[in-house]
């Protein structure tokens, strides 16, 4: 049977109400949205724009048979004028997102560091400077006209006086992991081990058990090796430990995180761990593709505002039906040849081999709602549909660019 395809504007995860939100595009289109219903409400936002960096980036997408480089996004500008006018607008748009009490961390590198941070100076107040945070690691090359550039930076800002912030959050061990061999170890009458300093005729006790804190210099979080098994195969991915320290500290249980520049998603994955509620977005096909894979593995419900593609691919499907059950095979995707310029390491893939995944589910107007795991496309689907549903069956299907196109379903006649 051949599908015909439609148009979805968005795609749920999950029936019933859905509290997190992946949304396409730019971040000025995406905050726009936000805005309309989050206004004043979110308790952190993390930013990890691009960097002025000049480069091209990619993402490993793994098909059947090969691993592609998909383009990412580019890094590439007119000027730095250009660069730090965009980045200006983020942080304006983030500050009338921020909830009363809420803090913005914002991810950058010796580049644009100093003109971000007169940035932030002017649309949050200097006065609203919480922490410049620097995050040093081992990773790369060696330089040999300068010291290795090991590090980047985070700046924390505030958008009131009265912000959340809780170190104690984020324990980095104990104090008897620390190496004090001039102080004096002890055990007091309760058997707690102890170290102690004399200081103008007073004892000063620091006990092995207590915890401590970073400091605003972070050496305890490594960045993604090659073959880290947390990579995504994004190239700008952050490791998630960053991210849940930074969550951890933040934003309590339940509240709202957001990430304009979301990329891999890692921002929410550690907000799904940690049972935050979070709005992402992200203007890259490939970030989506990303993004949908890790929270779909999550096992996290939220919704996708993205149209779909309407275009010439056309689908075959097997329909099988077992009273209220439905059975779908995908038995052909045919779809235009996808452009050498967006993906290396083939130039193009056709028919099953170009879909990374896809699933089942009912098309209500232009809201996609899915009844099935995402599953690879030689993967049958099967859910439970009602005669009444039936008539709005539909899948979804992502190739590996992270297109996506939508195709209604005939309604299913046999019984086997």
């Amino acid at each position: 049977m051949r599908g015909t395809i439609a148009c979805a504007m968005t795609e749920a995860t999950a029936r019933g109400t859905v509290s997190n939100t992946v949304t396409l595009g730019s971040f000025e289109k995406t905050t726009g949205k936000w805005l309309d219903s989050y206004r004043g409400q979110v308790q952190l936002i993390y930013l990890d724009p691009p960097f002025f960096t000049g480069r091209q980036f990619v993402s490993r997408v793994q098909t059947e048979e090969h691993t592609v480089a998909v383009e990412a996004y580019h890094d590439k500008w007119e000027s730095l004028d250009m660069y730090l006018s965009e980045m200006q607008q983020a942080l304006l748009q983030a500050h009338e997102l921020l909830a009363p009490t809420g803090t913005i961390f914002l991810h950058v590198d010796y580049r644009t560091s100093a003109w971000m941070r007169i940035n932030l100076d002017e649309t949050f107040g200097a006065d609203r400077f919480i922490n410049e945070i620097i995050w040093a690691y081992e990773s790369g090359g060696r330089a040999r006209k300068c010291f290795p550039r090991k590090h980047d930076t985070i700046y924390a800002y505030a958008k009131g006086r009265k912000y959340y912030l809780d170190l104690s959050a984020v324990p980095c061990g104990t104090r008897g992991d620390l190496n004090r061999n001039h102080m004096r170890k002890n055990v007091d009458e309760k058997g707690r081990s102890y170290r102690a300093i004399q200081a103008n005729g007073k004892e000063y006790r620091y006990y092995d058990d207590e915890p401590v804190y970073p400091t605003d210099v972070w050496t305890d979080i490594s960045h993604l090796q090659q073959k880290d098994p947390e990579r995504s195969g994004y190239d700008t991915q952050k490791p998630l430990k960053l991210l849940k320290r930074i969550i951890a500290s933040a934003s309590r249980e339940g509240d709202l995180v957001a990430d304009f520049f979301a990329g891999s998603g890692t921002t929410g994955v550690a907000g799904a761990q940690m049972g935050r509620r979070f709005l992402l977005g992200d203007q890259g096909s490939a970030a989506l593709l990303t993004m949908d894979n890790r929270l779909t593995a999550e096992g996290t419900p939220f919704l996708i505002q993205a149209k779909t593609v309407e275009d010439s691919a056309i689908i075959d499907v097997d329909v099988k039906c077992d009273n209220d059950r439905i059975t779908v095979r995908l038995s052909d995707f045919d779809l235009p040849e996808i452009s050498a310029g967006r993906a290396s390491g083939r130039a193009a893939l056709c028919g099953l081999a170009a879909a990374d995944h896809w699933s089942l589910g009912l098309l209500d107007g232009e809201a996609y709602v899915r009844l099935s795991s995402n599953a690879k496309p030689r993967q049958p689907l099967t859910a439970a549909v009602s005669g009444k549903d039936s008539r709005n069956l539909a899948v979804m299907i992502w190739d590996y660019l992270g297109t996506r196109r939508c195709y209604r379903i005939p309604v299913c006649q046999e019984t086997v």
